[in-house]
């Protein structure tokens, strides 16, 4: 019904398309109820229902756009995978990449007001989100879950949990606009990894792989601040955080430690991997600028401990003060 004398503008479209393209973002079909309506000029925009379909999964919801506030307002429920989703839907004019992959299906809800005007000072958006697998680093996250929020520009993440390694993960995280880089953030990410099985992370870490029936774990507890994407894909030397490490009933000679040492003398000397067979470890940690220091550091073994502290650059090159001790645990002899 279109009588722009009689202020009258009421416009009702129902729209399906097979494939198609959305914002770089391929689709097998797409529909939705189209409504426009106003009074002297279009002042409101509806889609309800809308629905779309990709290969990996489906999205269901409703908008509503008001050009007097300039706003839009949505729910959604989708399968989709994430970053195909961002993409498609274009909540920030950043080019948004995501440095993990998602196994399907990845569940996301969401509902909120989005504010069209530069700046989006009044957006905010709530949502949570549900995968069977994230893949990160080639670490996998299973049956993870957050909340997440959009206020602003700045995207927070509460509530983060997942299994991994036979362990378990949590933490909060917040992603801040970079003031000069265009499509960057400046992520802040505080969280543990607890009970993590040591025979089951090492080669994602590049370590020698213990015997499966090994007891070693690892606790982790972090804080960390960055750039994301980093400058140039350096991502691990423009870090900075600090926290604890504790790893339990591990054989640490297995790891390079004190340049490689333990390692070395393991392989060449029989029965040596038993004396140096030190199976915990802990320090407090802080990382800047490529150097990782460890603080208040101790191991601890059957025949020899050692305490100290030190700290290791990117390079390799290390700097310690080690304090050994023979027989500071019970042992059978």
């Amino acid at each position: 019904d279109y009588r722009p004398d009689d202020n009258v503008r009421d416009l009702r479209v129902d729209v399906k398309t097979g494939f198609c393209t959305c914002n770089g973002v391929p689709l097998i079909s797409a529909t939705g109820l189209i409504r426009a309506s106003g009074a002297k000029i279009w002042s409101a925009l509806a889609i309800d229902p809308l629905r779309i379909h990709r290969p990996e999964g489906k999205a269901a919801g409703r908008l509503a756009c008001d050009f007097d506030q300039n706003t839009l307002a949505f729910e959604a429920d989708s399968t989709i995978d994430p970053l195909h989703l961002l993409r498609l839907i274009r909540i920030t004019a950043r080019h948004v990449e995501l440095p993990m992959d998602f196994d399907n299906p990845t569940r996301a809800t969401a509902s909120g007001v989005f504010d069209l005007e530069a700046g989006s000072a009044r957006t905010a958006i709530a949502g949570e989100i549900q995968s069977p697998c994230i893949n990160a680093q080639g670490v996998p996250f299973t049956a993870a879950t957050a909340h997440c929020r959009l206020d602003g520009e700045v995207w927070t993440l509460t509530n983060i949990a997942a299994q991994v390694c036979g362990g378990r993960v949590g933490g909060v995280a917040s992603f801040v606009p970079a003031p000069r880089r265009h499509g960057a953030y400046v992520f802040a990410c505080d969280g543990a990894f607890e009970g993590v099985h040591h025979a089951q992370i090492a080669p994602a870490l590049g370590l020698e792989l213990p015997s499966e029936d090994s007891p070693g774990s690892i606790d982790l507890a972090f804080a960390l601040r960055g750039p994301l994407p980093p400058p140039e894909g350096t991502f691990v030397e423009n870090l900075d955080g600090n926290g604890r490490l504790a790893l339990k009933q591990v054989r640490l000679y297995t790891i390079p430690l004190f340049a490689g040492l333990t390692e070395y003398l393991a392989a060449r000397i029989p029965g040596v991997d038993f004396l140096l067979s030190q199976d915990d470890f802990e320090a407090d940690w802080r990382y800047a600028q490529g150097r990782l220091d460890l603080e208040a550091m101790r191991i601890s073994g059957h025949v020899f401990s050692a305490s100290g502290s030190g700290s290791v650059l990117l390079d390799g090159e290390i700097d310690f003060l080690i304090q050994g001790h023979l027989l500071s645990r019970g042992t059978w002899i």
